[in-house]
């Protein structure tokens, strides 16, 4: 078994994406299609047993591609991060939910760059604007959070996207309710969030978890974040870097979590820097993640710019002191994952880069002094 493409993740997991859409996990570059389920269903993981059946048998399900593409580049993958968080026995059909994975809905403060109204409500007046495409409405998860409560006691995990889960109050609620899980002090708890909120009195609430993960969402520094995560502002990120600095929390661990895109690729050497000097603990550098879209891609640069990119990059690693042989690692695979970036080639689709970023850019223009949402 160990010399399959093993994988915890259909065994123990839950993972619910946009819409309430079920998914293998939010790593999955393929949609799934699977009939309505209700809730118990879902907690039992019946959806999951096809895949299951698949890795036994030694194959790959299609949802893999993206963690088969960067262990096949000598990368690091989720899958390898789940086979270290995750205990299981993959001779078992008995599958105990230990990992929720869950977007709770698009309400979101932020029209990220490369991000899609699926995700942020707020994007969808910029996609009719410029690309006339049809509104996208609001949604919201309709998993049954006190089932999910009474029916899972080996729950080991949690994690909460959007949207924004900071600012929108059902998934304030969804965290609030999960305290009165009775395996609470047993269950680590990991949100991704845009960082323009922290609001201390509501981590406060959270410390009975075993342990809290900060996923910061920022991709980049200065004007350059701005223009990346419109509309806001780098002075506010910077305000609750040092809130963060001095909140006391026992069981808390902040990590940075960057897209890789060739909006912000010049910048990356400067983002980890600053992640270096004001944030940095179990991780020496942000998580970083290719972006899947050519349009956005980095090699969709011309070959100067995108060498700028690069050398910054290359500094910015050697200015680094690892403290363990964690570190170290860290900086190695983030070095193959700049190789595989650079073995591709996407600088056919760069004038169509540059228009989206225009027709951006200028959409943002028009909306800044008009009324807002």
């Amino acid at each position: 078994m160990k010399d399959k493409f093993i994988c915890p993740i259909p065994w123990i997991s839950l993972s619910l994406g946009a819409q309430n859409s079920p998914r293998l996990c939010c790593h999955q570059d393929i949609k799934s299609s699977y009939p309505a389920m209700e809730s118990r269903e879902l907690i039992e993981l019946k959806h999951n047993t096809s895949y299951r059946d698949q890795m036994s048998r030694g194959e790959i399900p299609e949802e893999c591609q993206h963690c088969l593409s960067l262990e096949r580049n000598n990368c690091n993958s989720p899958r390898l991060d789940y086979l270290k968080r995750f205990s299981f026995d993959p001779h078992s059909q008995i599958t105990p939910l230990k990992y929720l994975d869950i977007t709770i809905d698009n309400e979101c403060n932020l029209e990220c760059i490369m991000c899609s109204p699926i995700y942020s409500h707020k994007l969808s007046r910029v996609f009719e604007g410029i690309f006339q495409m049809p509104p996208t409405s609001k949604w919201s998860s309709n998993l049954d959070i006190e089932e999910v409560i009474r029916e899972t006691p080996e729950l080991e995990q949690v994690t909460i996207t959007g949207g924004e889960p900071l600012i929108s109050s059902k998934s304030r609620s969804f965290i609030q309710k999960l305290t009165s899980h009775p395996n609470i002090n047993n269950i680590t708890l990991r949100i991704f969030t845009n960082f323009t909120l922290f609001d201390p009195v509501f981590m406060e609430e959270l410390k009975q978890f075993k342990s809290i993960e900060l996923i910061l969402s920022i991709d980049s520094v200065k004007e350059n974040y701005e223009l990346m995560r419109f509309p806001s502002k780098w002075k506010t990120i910077i305000n609750n870097v040092e809130k963060l600095k001095n909140y006391q929390h026992p069981h808390l661990d902040v990590h940075l979590h960057s897209v890789l895109t060739a909006v912000n690729w010049t910048s990356i050497g400067d983002l980890i820097k600053f992640y270096d000097k004001n944030l940095s603990g179990y991780n020496i550098i942000p998580v970083f993640v290719e972006i899947d879209s050519p349009l956005l891609h980095p090699r969709v640069l011309p070959k100067e710019q995108y060498q700028e990119g690069v050398t910054s990059i290359i500094h910015a690693l050697e200015s680094l002191a690892p403290r363990n042989e964690i570190h170290i690692q860290q900086i190695e695979d983030f070095k193959k994952l700049l190789v595989k970036i650079e073995n591709q080639n996407y600088q056919d689709h760069y004038i169509d880069f540059q228009v989206y970023l225009k027709k951006i850019i200028s959409y943002r223009n028009k909306l800044k002094n008009g009324p807002q949402e």
